[in-house]
Order: structure tokens, then sequence, then C-alpha cells
């Protein structure tokens, strides 16, 4: 079925979203992304705000230099705009949407809010391995095609006993049989794959929003690499948390010497785990934010 998302809700839904928000008496009315925005326009709520994961012009952009067709419909940026138009807030999980944005919208309050990162207890045990994380998308479909066909066969010749885990419903996506990879589909408890014998991969090139998988690999304490492009929605928060190769071959390079040097991939989980321990990806201006707010409508907390 193709991707429902970037399509404004019929006026029957959308008559019986505005029901629902009015009756709660919310402070704040969120819509998730920006086709949902127009809702707002009925929506009674004091704050109407919009969370972008993407904004599906720059997804498309991205999509279109690699030479592929969007997994979404494809919309400009002047109609992303006009979405947008009923909201006062506008959340963004990617710090480099935002920038592209918010000068366009100069009149709106603009926050990030990064992927919350809890560090979790993991066991540092299991085979040597890489692990690529994710649900199925187009970004993600095209990161997996390239670890398989152009990453894996020379980290595979090279070291034979390290593994290639798939994890998540993107694993329904593979082909055929690959040496010395395992397909795992859905995994209820993701702290069996994480630990400093794995290395988290995010090779994505075509993305938009903020990768999710490096957030995850980051609360299950595994070194992570990924191309620059999977980083960006960070900003720099997490220049110095991963290991970032520029091309394909470069990225085959790093994995090589994660897998192959103990010493190497164990200071990048320290990195990994220290990242998340020091909130790297906190949100206070949204937190202030929020307080603020309450103290405002609701004096009596």
């Amino acid at each position: 079925m193709p991707s429902l998302i970037g399509y404004t809700p019929t006026d029957k839904d959308t008559a019986k979203m505005v029901d629902a928000a009015n009756a709660l008496g919310s402070t704040i009315a969120v819509s998730e992304y920006s086709a949902l925005a127009p809702v707002l326009a009925r929506v009674e709520a004091p704050v109407r705000a919009v969370l972008l994961h993407d904004l599906f012009a720059l997804r498309a952009e991205s999509f279109r230099k690699l030479g592929l067709a969007p997994d979404h419909r494809d919309v400009s940026l002047e109609r992303e705009l006009d979405w947008l138009g009923p909201a006062d807030l506008l959340l963004f999980a990617s710090l480099s949407d935002q920038r592209a944005l918010a000068p366009c919208l100069p009149e709106k309050r603009h926050i990030w809010l990064p992927p919350r990162v809890v560090p979790k207890k993991v066991a540092a045990d299991g085979p040597l391995r890489a692990v690529f994380l994710g649900v199925r998308h187009g970004g993600n479909i095209d990161a997996l095609d390239l670890l398989l066909t152009q990453v894996w066969p020379s980290v595979h010749n090279r070291l034979p006993d390290a593994e290639l885990w798939i994890v998540g419903e993107i694993g329904a996506s593979v082909q055929g049989r690959h040496a010395g990879v395992k397909v795992l589909g859905r995994v209820d408890d993701l702290t069996t794959i994480g630990g400093s014998r794995a290395v988290g991969l995010a090779p994505n090139r075509a993305v938009s929003g903020v990768s999710i998988k490096i957030a995850t690999y980051l609360e299950l304490g595994m070194p992570v690499l990924a191309m620059r492009t999977a980083v960006e929605g960070y900003g720099h928060r997490l220049d110095e948390a991963v290991v970032l190769a520029e091309d394909e071959g470069e990225f085959t390079d790093r994995l090589m010497d994660l897998l192959s040097d103990s010493c190497q991939r164990e200071e990048a989980a320290l990195q990994s785990v220290a990242a998340a321990r020091a909130k790297t990806l906190a949100a206070p201006e949204f937190e202030l934010f929020c307080a603020d707010l309450i103290a405002k409508t609701r004096p009596d907390g």
C-alpha cells in the first residue's frame, strides 16, 4: 500500500479530530506532520503546535539527488508553509529542518525537540557483529541495499567470523541469502542486540528529519558508525559520539577498523554511553516553554 504520509485528512476525519481535541480542553494541541496542521484552524487549544518529523519538500529533494523516487507524497515547500498557517508553535525532530524552515515563518515559535535518549543496561556479549536497525521506508531500503551490495561483502571477506544483523521490519526488504547476514526481523528486547560487541550502522544517504536508529544505538551502548548525511538532523551534537564516514568506501574502512580492533571499538562504545548519560540530546527549551505555559494557563497547578 502506498504511504499516506503527506495527504491532508478528509472533511469527515477533520471533523472527528476537531471534536475530539476540543472535548479534551487541552492546553497544547499537537498535529503530527505538516499535512495534519490545517485541522488546527478549528481547534480551540491556547497553543496549537505541529510536530515535524520531516519536511516533505526536503525529504523528496534528498531522494531525487540520489536518483530515487520519493517514498511519500511529493509536495512543494510553499504548500507545506500554507498548511502550517494555523500553528503557533513548530516542533522539529531535526535541527537542520528547523534551520531551513524558521526563516520562512519568522512569526512562529520554533523549537528543536530531539529524540530522548535513555541509556539501557545491556550485556556486552554475543558474537562480534554489525547491526542495522530500522523500519521499512525508502531511505532505509536504499541504505540497506548499499550495505549489502557495496559494504558488507568486503567486510565479510576480510572478517568472516563477524556477522551482520538486520533488525526490525526493514528485514523484509532483504532479498536472497547473503554470507554472514542474519535477518532477525522484529525483536522484543533490543538490549539483546546492543553492547560493545556490536556496531550500530547508519549508512543512510536519503535522509530528512532525524535518524532515530542512531539514538537507539546510543541507548544500547553501541559504538555507532554513520554516514555524515545520517547525522545532519542532530546538528553537531553527535560529532564526538559517533564515527563518521563521507562515502561508502570510508564507511567500509571504518567498519573494518571497528570490528577488527577491540580497543577502538570499546572506546567508541564509551563515547556512545557518555553521550547518552550526558543528555547530549536534552530539550531544555521545550521543557521551559511547557513549564511557563502551564504556569500561565493553569495557575492552580
